[in-house]
């Protein structure tokens, strides 16, 4: 049935996007501590 290939589309969809957010939450951290690094860095040479 046309709507049961939908829904399957949106599922996997939603699947890829989850996958995706997981991947972004995972660099946060570390791209926060290398920008404080790196303004830690810049006062330290003014």
């Amino acid at each position: 049935d046309n709507w049961d290939s939908i829904g399957d589309d949106f599922a996997d969809m939603l699947s890829n996007v989850e996958h995706i957010s997981w991947h972004i939450d995972s660099l946060k951290k570390p791209l926060e501590i290398l920008a404080q690094y790196s303004y830690s860095e810049s006062n330290n040479t003014e």
